[in-house]
């Protein structure tokens, strides 16, 4: 287990994803602009467009599981909020 750390790198990685319907992928990252420029450098917004939807994946890299879980779930609720 060691070796596999030192290769892929200690981080901790935490993704959620939240399903939209109905907006295409410009309209929602127009809605979401400033959310996401709130997002800190370790978390990420990756838009996943499919027919008739978009999925919004929130991606968290860090050594503290505790508090990249507890921003992770801020944000996501965040997302959610109308």
């Amino acid at each position: 287990m060691p070796r596999i750390k030192d290769y892929f790198g200690g981080d901790i990685v935490i993704h959620k994803v939240l399903s939209t319907f109905g907006m295409g992928e410009s309209m929602v990252a127009e809605k979401l602009a400033t959310l996401e420029s709130q997002l800190p450098p370790y978390i990420r917004l990756a838009y996943l467009p499919g027919y008739g939807m978009v999925k919004l994946r929130l991606t968290g890299r860090g050594s503290e599981k505790a508090r990249l879980e507890e921003e992770i779930n801020r944000f996501y609720e965040d997302l959610k909020a109308p």
